[in-house]
């Protein structure tokens, strides 16, 4: 008699997750054990119910594995460098992430309760890029004012196509690699790039090619 196939829980939650993407938050966890070649209650003896199984596969990661790489930053790469693969980590997490968390609403779990967390990963992800922008102010990189509201505008900027994707049910590949590079580009004009500091030439152009509205003459006094 053949010994049953063991498969590791990160094997189960991935392939749960593919199976609601798939087929909808409503299907059935025998789907799941088929095509993991084990057995339903084989299923529920590891993670102790249904619910329990969803949460742990749809549930957004109290910290995002990109939290470290802000962390560790800002090094000594240019700084447009370092922004385009953040943004590209970030987006291509928000993107796996987003679909999962619209599918736990929809299936009847307690959204509120299976993402207690203690610190919500979107303020963590605000906290620790704010954080890292002011490190980079500190070494002479950037100049801006407010470093909480630049991470929010950062961050919503990222998530905005993601979000508007996902409401238009999109399914076309998505680089989220070529967004970053744009979004960058457009933050470190607007934020200022210290000299010396800056990105390469061919990211970045030293000078805009938009010109600034010519004065008006002042009219004499009468």
């Amino acid at each position: 008699m053949a010994r049953p196939r063991r498969v590791s829980d990160e094997e189960i939650l991935h392939e749960v997750r593919l199976a609601v993407l798939e087929l909808g938050p409503q299907v059935s966890m025998d789907v799941v054990a088929e095509r993991l070649g084990v057995t339903a209650p084989a299923l529920f003896r590891r993670f102790g119910s249904r619910t329990d199984l969803l949460t742990a596969a749809l549930k957004p990661e109290e910290r995002p594995p990109f939290i470290d790489d802000l962390d560790r930053g800002p090094d000594d790469r240019p700084t447009e460098a370092q922004l385009c693969e953040l943004f590209t980590r970030i987006g291509a997490y928000l993107a796996a992430t987003l679909p999962c968390m619209s599918a736990l609403r929809e299936s009847g779990i307690n959204f509120e309760l299976a993402t207690a967390f203690k610190e919500p990963p979107p303020l963590r992800a605000v906290r620790a890029l704010a954080a890292w922008l002011v490190r980079a102010r500190a070494a002479g990189r950037l100049i801006f004012a407010d470093p909480d509201r630049l991470a929010t505008a950062m961050l919503g900027a990222v998530q905005a196509p993601v979000f508007f994707r996902h409401l238009a049910k999109q399914t076309d590949p998505w680089d989220p690699a070529v967004h970053a590079r744009e979004l960058a580009q457009i933050f470190l004009e607007g934020v200022g790039v210290i000299p010396g500091r800056a990105a390469k030439p061919d990211c970045i152009p030293e000078k805009s090619s938009v010109r600034p509205p010519a004065k008006r003459p002042k009219e004499p006094l009468r």
